[in-house]
């Protein structure tokens, strides 16, 4: 009975609030429903990738049987053209997931990447993949092999586990390699890293582009000598130069990183610090400014730092360090990488197990740093710390020149915007009109309803607010559901039996043509931290 109501229930399009995967593995088409949805769900929202890669390998990772039917189908769609390389990223992820729980998934690997066609370097990557060890003989093996004339696919040794193994063996300190062994490591890393291949058509060879190659090689060397050498800091500031230049490879970066972490995480290492930036950490800060793809790597370390415990450490000095390391973030932040650094602050500010004087800081820090204009989902994180007077009370001015209160300045539509909200109104549409806003709401019983809002416009004249949904204007050029997180999806997704098919289809495109910008908030007691500020700019 209970196979046959989930049945039911995703018979009728809600596979989404199926909980269960054990039940839902038991079926087929149900399975192949709910992988549907995560993977959809991991394709739409990429700012969320990492929780929603997590989900889905969580729930691919559930049985034998669900982890090779989910993996041929992804490996199958991974070839398409558009959205193929997110599929391959995504099936790494899961890899990765049935690694960490124990099993060996690399015989299901190497059957999907078409390694059989090798079986000499399929023998020697398979040995060191399943024991997770690189050994001296299986990297020769390799070694030879992609130095032949007609070498083996580059998706080969472009295998996540083997490139880690790689890394860790050239650039965490403590590692020893046989030097006659060394160049065929570090080849093979490069080699990786920097030739690119063109899918050959039948009946043609594959042709493969190795102009970096050498140059690469040449800088994984440099770098590895210069940190495998034990240097002290007053020694590596004499080959800051030389790491910097190698840092534009970013092969090289991803070693550096792993460096780093291994050095800084020593619990002696802060003890000994002399310096209020160490070199280790500075040489983060080129990392970040070069390669925006490491952003992520990077926030982890340093957060990583600063929940870390330094009890060998006096509470003052901890306080140093930990701002030394919020102004790494900070940097990051300048970098592009700006909600994931706000939202781990404001988390840690949430929690309430973080000094205030390290959010202040970290504020302050932010506010000196940037300018309008702001993005909505900025202002959503960064605001409510502003606006606490425990966080910003003593940076207050008696006028308006002070950071904060000309932060709150610029972001006075938006929190004019959020101000308004009241339990008493469903619907609101904000329109600047020659420097105002104007406001116009409808109350509604039905505050489960998705609040929908048709908006139109006249020969380029001010635009009119149709609050009834069902109201037909042959001029209507977009209906937005404020329930949707994705407008191009909300578009697509709205009915309204008064507009065309068409128009829903088109409504974002059509957006572009507007002769001015609209602020558009839904508001609903029931749904407030569902809110989206969307601008439309011409």
């Amino acid at each position: 009975m209970l196979n046959f109501t989930i049945k039911l229930i995703s018979d009728a399009g809600f596979q989404g609030e199926i909980t269960s995967i054990s039940t839902a593995a038991q079926q087929l088409e149900v399975f192949s429903r709910v992988l549907k949805t995560s993977i959809s769900s991991f394709l739409t929202n990429p700012e969320e990738w990492q929780n929603t890669s997590k989900e889905c390998a969580k729930m691919v990772c559930h049985g034998q049987h669900t982890y090779v039917y989910s993996q041929v189908i992804i490996h199958i769609l991974a070839r398409e053209s558009k959205g193929g390389s997110s599929m391959k990223r995504l099936s790494q992820e899961i890899t990765k997931c049935a690694q960490k729980n124990g099993n060996d998934v690399t015989p299901i690997t190497m059957a999907l990447n078409g390694a059989s066609a090798y079986p000499t370097a399929c023998q020697a990557l398979t040995a060191m993949l399943s024991k997770n060890t690189l050994n001296p003989a299986d990297i020769t093996v390799l070694y030879r092999n992609f130095n032949a004339p007609d070498p083996p696919p580059i998706d080969l040794i472009r295998n996540p586990q083997f490139l880690e193994l790689l890394v860790d063996s050239l650039f965490k300190p403590g590692v020893k390699l046989n030097p006659d062994y060394k160049p065929k490591y570090i080849h093979l890393l490069a080699y990786a890293a920097s030739v690119s291949e063109v899918q050959p058509k039948k009946g043609q060879k594959r042709i493969s582009n190795k102009d970096e190659l050498q140059p690469t090689i040449r800088a994984i060397e440099t770098v590895h000598n210069i940190c495998n050498g034990n240097k002290g800091s007053s020694e590596l500031i004499a080959e800051l130069s030389t790491i910097y230049q190698s840092l534009k490879f970013p092969v090289v970066s991803v070693g550096i990183i792993r460096w780093v972490e291994c050095t800084v995480t020593e619990s002696s290492y802060f003890k000994l610090c002399t310096e209020h930036t160490p070199i280790h950490l500075a040489l983060l800060d080129e990392v970040v400014t070069l390669h925006p793809l490491l952003h992520n790597q990077v926030l982890d370390l340093l957060v990583r730092l600063f929940e870390s415990k330094q009890d060998e450490l006096e509470i003052l000095v901890q306080l140093e360090m930990r701002k030394m390391v919020l102004d790494r973030m900070v940097n990051l932040l300048c970098s592009g990488c700006v909600v994931p650094v706000v939202k781990y602050i404001k988390q840690c500010w949430q929690r309430g197990d973080t000094d205030i004087s390290l959010i202040r800081y970290f504020v302050t820090e932010v506010l000196e740093t940037i300018g309008p204009p702001y993005s909505s989902e900025f202002v959503h994180l960064f605001m409510p710390m502003v606006e606490n007077d425990e966080i910003t009370g003593t940076m207050r001015g008696d006028g308006e020149n002070d950071p904060v209160s000309e932060f709150i300045g610029s972001c006075g539509a938006a929190s004019s915007v959020f101000s308004s909200l009241t339990s008493d109104s469903d619907r609101f549409l904000f329109l600047p009109t020659e420097g105002r806003v104007e406001s116009a709401a409808s109350g509604s019983s039905n505050r489960e309803t998705a609040c929908t809002i048709i908006v139109s416009t006249l020969s380029g004249e001010n635009f009119n607010l149709y609050l009834d949904k069902e109201c037909a204007n042959p001029k209507a050029i977009a209906v937005i559901s404020f329930f949707e997180p994705n407008l191009a999806s909300a578009t697509r997704s709205c009915s309204c039996k008064s507009l065309p098919t068409c128009f829903f289809n088109s409504a974002f495109k059509l957006l572009d043509i507007l002769p001015s910008t609209i602020a558009v908030v839904a508001a609903s007691a029931s749904v407030v931290s569902q809110l989206r500020l969307i601008n439309f700019k011409r």
